[in-house]
């Protein structure tokens, strides 16, 4: 079986290559900004004619929502447009297509969301990402459309990494984190560890939809934000000065307020729990390099 994974320097991408490049029986080719661009997207449709993998993962998306305003048109062409290219090229060579889609679909109006719940986003990213995902379901027959919310690694551009760089910081400055906003933190390693599993099956069984991915529990960004430092190695902080805040209501960008996933569709695919969030957070953290932080 061969694999085209795109974005393989990503926060799920890396941690799926790596557990990619162990399994028997599958030629994996991966790609990342380096080697594809996605303003030339008629070369990528050429490249990926010529290879015709039996499965396309795109994990390669623009995730910067405090830049969404600013930067719609790459927002557009790469979280959008190219996503419609690579589904019509997957569609013309019979590939299975793969794709990471985010919570900020969702208005956060409730406390939890179901896979085929309507639609409402807040924000630019947001809306970007739901026009894909429709896309997706109008157009392809054989492909995942796989939800994550909370997405963090040992890749520095994520909240709990920020949140440990602030805790480690000779810096005495005071540490604002939001209250009112609620959701599940997952490990890229969880994602991509339950990805493989559905890749498994996707082998043996006919299955294609939207499945949302995600540990249990839900928390606030503030709470979660206490969890870590409370389970943190304790002979690495160096700054504790937390303090609780309201969500700053004139800031242009809004995010949903509750981002929970429910994830009984997909637990009852593989036939497995999904483990609470603190349980992944807890071996996150017990497996951190503190010095690369």
């Amino acid at each position: 079986m061969k694999v085209l994974l795109l974005g393989d320097q990503g926060q799920i991408g890396s941690n799926l290559k790596i557990l990619l490049e162990k399994k028997k029986n599958l030629d994996l080719i991966t790609w990342n900004k380096l080697n594809i661009n996605f303003k030339k997207i008629n070369e990528i449709e050429k490249k990926i004619l010529k290879i015709k993998p039996d499965i396309i993962i795109n994990a390669i998306a623009f995730t910067n929502v405090n830049l969404s305003i600013k930067n719609k048109k790459e927002i557009m062409l790469v979280n959008y447009q190219a996503v419609k290219k690579l589904c019509l090229v997957a569609k013309k060579i019979n590939s299975y297509f793969i794709h990471y889609s985010t919570d900020y679909v969702f208005d956060g109006k409730k406390k939890s969301f179901k896979e085929l719940d309507v639609t409402n986003p807040l924000n630019f990213y947001g809306k970007s990402k739901a026009m894909a995902d429709n896309f997706i379901l109008k157009s392809m027959k054989n492909f995942l459309i796989l939800r994550v919310s909370w997405v963090y690694s040992y890749k520095k551009n994520n909240f709990i990494m920020k949140m440990l760089s602030q805790y480690t910081s000779n810096k005495k400055n005071i540490i604002n984190v939001v209250n009112d906003e609620y959701g599940t933190p997952n490990s890229s390693l969880f994602i991509s560890k339950l990805t493989i599993k559905l890749i498994n099956i996707i082998k043996k069984k006919n299955i294609s939809g939207v499945y949302n991915i995600s540990t249990k529990g839900l928390i606030s960004r503030y709470d979660l934000a206490k969890f870590l430092l409370e389970n943190m190695n304790k002979k690495y902080i160096k700054n504790n000065n937390l303090n609780s805040v309201k969500t700053n209501l004139k800031e242009k960008i809004f995010r949903p307020k509750f981002s929970n996933l429910k994830v009984n569709k997909v637990e009852k695919l593989i036939n497995t729990k999904c483990p609470h969030w603190t349980d992944d957070v807890k071996y996150f953290l017990k497996n951190l390099n503190y010095d690369c932080i």
